[in-house]
C-alpha cells in the first residue's frame, strides 16, 4: 500500500505543475453534456471547467478550427488566439461520444498572455533570417506565412509575435 501512495504522490506532483501553469491538461472520463450537443456541449463544458483548464471564463479567444465525426463520436478542436493571432500549439480539443457527453478535454492553452503583436520583422524578412540561419538561400521563395505567437526559450523568455512559414 505505501508504495502505490508513492506512485500517487510522484503522478500528482510530475502533473499538478503543468496543470497550474495551464498547460498540457487533460481530462478524461464521461462527463454529462445537460442535454448540449456538439460545439454547444464542447462549448458549456470548457466555460464550467475554466479555471481548472486555466481557460478564460469567456472562451472569447478561443476559435473552433476542425470539428470531425467518425462512429465513436466526434472531436472539436479550438485554436487560441490573442488578439485575432493565433497562439503556436495553443490548441484546446474536446471529444465526445455519440450521445454527446464530454469524454476527454486536452489543452495547450497558454494563460495570461500579454504580448503586443506588432512583428517587429516582415516575412520576407523573416525568410532571410531562418535561410541565413540554416546556411540554405530562402529569400524570394513564394511561401505562405501567416503571424503567430510563440513561446521563447532560454535566450528569448515569455512570448513573442512571430511568422509561420510555409
Amino acid at each position: 500500500m505505501k508504495r502505490f501512495r508513492g506512485a500517487l504522490l510522484v503522478l500528482l506532483l510530475a502533473t499538478l505543475p503543468a496543470a497550474a501553469a495551464g498547460r498540457a491538461t487533460t481530462l478524461t472520463g464521461r462527463f454529462n453534456s445537460g442535454g448540449l450537443h456538439g460545439e454547444d456541449a464542447a462549448r458549456d463544458f470548457l466555460t464550467r471547467y475554466a479555471s481548472l483548464l486555466g481557460l478564460r471564463p469567456d472562451l472569447r479567444d478561443l476559435k473552433r478550427v476542425r470539428h470531425s465525426v467518425d462512429r465513436g463520436g466526434s472531436v472539436l478542436t479550438f485554436q487560441q488566439e490573442h488578439q485575432g493571432v493565433p497562439v503556436f500549439g495553443g490548441m484546446v480539443l474536446v471529444g465526445l461520444d455519440t450521445a454527446d457527453a464530454i469524454r476527454y478535454v486536452k489543452s495547450d492553452y497558454v494563460p495570461n498572455l500579454i504580448v503586443d503583436t506588432t512583428p517587429l520583422i516582415t516575412p520576407a524578412q523573416a525568410l532571410l533570417a531562418a535561410g541565413s540561419t540554416l546556411g540554405a538561400p530562402l529569400a524570394g521563395r513564394r511561401a505562405a506565412s501567416r503571424l503567430v505567437i510563440v513561446e521563447g526559450d532560454k535566450e528569448h523568455p515569455g512570448t513573442h509575435p512571430a511568422w509561420e512559414i510555409g
